[in-house]
């Protein structure tokens, strides 16, 4: 034996063999992308409940009957259009499979407090025992409509408080953000969707194609009970045609270990995320 190794002490070998067990541990966690995979399913889910609310208050707008995305019932607490009112999206007890040919269940509590084209108007959003795939969804959003900015575009704010996601056997994950939404496309187009099979509104033309470019600060905790804070690097670009955020760049910092560069790509309408920590690439694909 060294003389090096021959006058350690019990508490000196032991000090060593937990400082390198940690060291491994960090090491490993600065590997994983948890953090990650929990905020892009929580942003997916949270950006397709205001699509569904959005839509629904087009139907509660015009005082229709007709079924949204063949699952959800429309139901007003007025029958004439006077601001404020409430509306209420029922999607029912039971999965519905809608157009997209995903499960939904549950209701959207939803309140419009004006024309949706004056400034200052807000599209408030609760979810009460909302499913999407199976994941239970709930938390609050309001959407702030902020007026024409500088370029001539539709701009919005948007909050989302104490959201959560979670299902059967798996750690909720939870999440809050703050967004600035500018509508780059689809402003201009009017109209309605209507499936001749059974008659029921697969959503309407003008926000199908609708595109979204925004900024976001928000924060969580993943589903191993870490929290993480992010912030937008370059703006991220929501295609209401496509189920995903199409491009953009974000960056995510789970407590205590490094940053994780989170790439949603160049344009591209798919499910794979691009995830860099320090000069590793890690591919993550969206579950939905």
């Amino acid at each position: 034996m060294s003389r090096f190794f021959k006058y350690w002490t019990p508490l000196t070998l032991c000090c060593v063999l937990l400082l390198t067990a940690s060291s491994c541990k960090r090491a490993r966690l600065n590997r994983e992308t948890t953090s990650t995979e929990d905020y892009i399913r929580i942003q997916y889910a949270w950006n397709d409940i205001i699509r569904q609310a959005q839509g629904g208050l087009e139907i509660a707008l015009a005082d229709s009957n007709i079924a949204w995305n063949r699952c959800a019932t429309i139901t007003k607490d007025s029958i004439n259009t006077v601001f404020p009112f409430n509306f209420t999206m029922d999607f029912g007890l039971t999965n519905c499979i809608d157009s997209d040919g995903r499960q939904r269940r549950g209701r959207l509590i939803c309140e419009i407090s004006d024309e949706w084209n004056k400034e200052g108007a807000t599209l408030s959003i609760t979810s009460e025992g909302y499913h999407l795939s199976n994941f239970s969804l709930e938390g609050d959003a309001e959407i702030t409509y902020d007026g024409i900015n500088a370029a001539s575009k539709p701009s919005f704010s948007v909050v989302i408080s104490d959201a959560s996601i979670s299902s059967d056997g798996k750690p909720t994950i939870t999440w809050e953000s703050t967004q600035g939404r500018v509508m780059e496309e689809g402003f201009e187009t009017v109209g309605f969707t209507i499936n001749p099979e059974d008659s029921t509104f697969l959503g309407s033309s003008a926000q199908l194609d609708d595109v979204y470019i925004y900024d976001e600060s928000a924060s969580g905790i993943n589903a191993d009970g870490r929290s993480y804070t992010l912030e937008t690097v370059e703006p991220v670009r929501y295609e209401l045609e496509c189920r995903y955020v199409v491009s953009g760049r974000v960056e995510l910092v789970p407590e205590a270990l490094k940053k994780r560069d989170v790439y949603f790509g160049n344009g591209n309408c798919d499910d794979e995320v691009l995830v860099t920590i320090d000069d590793e690439e890690y591919a993550v694909e969206i579950q939905d």
